[in-house]
């Protein structure tokens, strides 16, 4: 196939059409780096590459626009991208983005923990879910878990002390405190262990 016309469509994108009338839209990056030009000769495997690349450039520009805005865990990101893009050049991209330290699972689950731990006040159950739904690999979970492990039971108090000292008067209350409580991610046996040291108290 020959291309018959590289022509500017818009902004940094150009037109390139074929001789079978087939019309291509193609970034200037894109066209520069195969440098595509009128008359040019392309066969099958040589379009496939190019339309690859031009997949793949489009790929890393969404990539990095989402992460402008906020950060991403490497599976949320996948899955953003994968709606538009092939699986393959997804991967291949966010691997890339990896290597750079653009996409970094250890350090978007230790800030996603402060925010859940510290803000939250959320307990290690409700954590860990939620850093499950995010696509966080098993190993930093517990890595980052064990490093607030220490402080659950003082997280925990705090909580009782600020919202539920009220609440500790009689059975039924103190069975819907703890019904809250584990709604919080927290252990019925820490929970039940915080409640009898405040109670003896």
């Amino acid at each position: 196939m020959r291309i018959t016309s590289v022509e500017l469509y818009k902004g940094k994108v150009y037109c390139v059409e074929l001789d079978d009338e087939e019309k291509l839209f193609f970034h200037r990056d894109i066209v520069y780096d195969f440098g595509l030009t009128q008359g040019m000769e392309l066969d099958k495997s040589e379009l496939e590459e190019i339309l690859r690349a031009s997949e793949s450039r489009r790929a890393r520009e969404r990539a990095l626009y989402l992460l402008d805005y906020k950060d991403y865990s490497y599976i949320e990101l996948l899955e953003k991208l994968e709606k538009n893009y092939d699986e393959d050049i997804c991967f291949e991209v966010l691997d890339s983005l990896a290597e750079r330290g653009l996409i970094d699972d250890r350090r978007y689950a230790e800030n996603l923990a402060r925010k859940l731990f510290d803000g939250k006040k959320y307990g290690p159950n409700r954590v860990r879910q939620e850093m499950n739904r995010k696509g966080i690999p098993q190993e930093i979970i517990e890595n980052i878990l064990d490093e607030y492990e220490d402080e659950t039971y003082e997280r925990l108090e705090e909580i009782i002390n600020k919202k539920y000292s009220d609440n500790l008067g009689d059975y039924k209350s103190i069975e819907k405190v703890k019904a809250a409580l584990v709604r919080r991610g927290y252990s019925f046996s820490i929970i039940n262990e915080v409640l009898r040291d405040l109670i003896e108290e």
